[in-house]
């Protein structure tokens, strides 16, 4: 053991006296950074349907109100009335759980979390 120590310290004493001072530069070469390509956010137009536009009213100056005034008639509202499904029971139980996490396993702050198992 002591001459194998001895064995390896010699030679290791031989490899630094006959090593010369060198200085070695190794330059890399310069990095490609490829940029993901661009985001290009397409809208598509809008296609309303067609509406018949009267013609404009002829233009007459005069300093008196007209007769008549016009009627204006707005156009039809459509309302869709949309009725809630009636309640069903299932039987089951509720479990309900509120902790306080410190961000670490948990999220920050106080959660609840609440379960439903069907019976």
């Amino acid at each position: 053991m002591i001459r194998f120590a001895a064995t390896a310290l010699v030679a290791m004493v031989l490899a630094v006296s006959s090593a010369q001072g060198q200085v070695i530069v190794v330059q890399s070469p310069p990095r490609v950074v490829l940029a993901p390509p661009p985001v290009v956010v397409v809208e598509r137009p809008v296609y309303l349907p067609s509406v018949a536009v009267p013609a404009p009213p002829s233009v007459s100056y005069s300093l008196y109100p007209p007769a008549n005034p016009p009627v204006v008639v707005p156009p039809p509202v459509e309302t869709t009335v949309y009725a809630a499904p009636a309640t069903v029971l299932v039987p089951g139980t509720i479990t309900t759980r509120r902790y306080f996490g410190l961000g670490i396993f948990r999220p920050f702050g106080v959660t609840t979390e609440t379960y439903f198992v069907p019976r």
